[in-house]
């Protein structure tokens, strides 16, 4: 059986922090299962 695996990484913009950087998010999907979770690491949106 062929299992599939995907990760997708992505910026949390609808919620920025007082100094104006964004939370990097992950998801996760194997086999059709999603998981998503914070990376706890941020960014300024336009870098």
């Amino acid at each position: 059986m062929k299992s599939t695996f995907r990760i997708l990484f992505y910026l949390k913009k609808n919620e920025p922090k007082k100094d104006g950087t964004v939370t990097i998010m992950a998801r996760i999907t194997v086999d059709g299962e999603t998981k998503q979770f914070s990376t706890k690491k941020t960014i300024l949106p336009e870098d």
